[in-house]
């Protein structure tokens, strides 16, 4: 409880927030590090609290719907009210938990501009972390839960239309990922939907860590690209695409179990 009360006083300022709130807080976080720092910043910025001279106080009655009960709840709450910003986030956490500005303002219907503002202000907020400056910032998403929390807060539809934006980008902007990491071009073809597309990729996949000799993942990359194969719906699509995981597929294990 003593190291809860002194995460949330270095969050809140140096000051420390009214006792009821602190009470709250321990009692709901149990000690996880991220849910005291994510649960303290969205009760500053939900308004339950006012700064004043003599420090921290309740705004008014304190109301309980104003106290997120999870991890995840807060993590919601805090992107929500960067409405304007949260789009950003979302786009971010469909290409991974660390992404190029190059890439994501590819991605992005925003002008350059307006991007690079809705990014500092989630650096701001401490939601993730910024490598460089300008077009070489490499951004990173603070946790985990984080890029989850933000990419579930995205309609089914809405995944599939960005990964396949993604795909695209990748395809048409940077050669380079599908010639050396196949792999990211499978995954957001698989999220968009497209089987067949995936099912090419995870092959290639396959392939090139057969190439490498890194067996156990040229395994795990065939199963993908079977999984995908048998998901597609014309039937001479998906034999054809099969049978050439399959072929890669029997040369791995023969390779890794004789």
């Amino acid at each position: 409880a003593a190291e809860v009360r002194a995460v949330v006083t270095r969050v809140a300022g140096g000051r420390p927030l009214p006792e009821p709130l602190v009470e709250q807080i321990v009692a709901r976080t149990d000690g996880v590090p991220l849910f005291v720092e994510e649960l303290t910043k969205a009760i500053l910025e939900s308004g339950a609290v006012r700064d004043t001279a003599e420090g921290w106080v309740v705004a008014g009655a304190l109301q309980e719907p104003a106290i997120p009960s999870t991890l995840r709840d807060s993590l919601m709450v805090r992107l929500d009210r960067l409405a304007p910003t949260k789009e950003t986030a979302q786009i971010g956490a469909c290409i991974g938990r660390e992404f190029s500005f190059e890439l994501l303002s590819r991605v992005s219907a925003l002008p350059p501009d307006e991007l690079e503002r809705t990014l500092a202000t989630l650096v701001g907020s401490e939601l993730m972390f910024r490598r460089g400056q300008g077009a070489d910032a490499v951004y990173v998403f603070k946790h985990a839960l984080v890029q989850d929390a933000a990419y579930d807060s995205l309609l089914k539809s809405r995944r599939a239309q960005l990964h396949a934006r993604i795909a695209e980008v990748l395809e048409q902007s940077f050669p380079e990922v599908p010639a050396t990491n196949p792999e990211v071009l499978a995954h957001h073809y698989q999220r968009a939907g497209m089987m067949p597309e995936a099912a090419t990729a995870w092959t290639r996949a396959a392939k090139l860590a057969f190439s490498r000799f890194a067996l156990p993942e040229a395994v795990a990359h065939g199963d993908k690209a079977l999984e995908a194969a048998r998901a597609i719906g014309d039937l001479q699509v998906r034999d054809t695409l099969e049978l050439e995981a399959l072929t890669q597929h029997g040369m791995t294990w023969m390779a890794l179990g004789g």
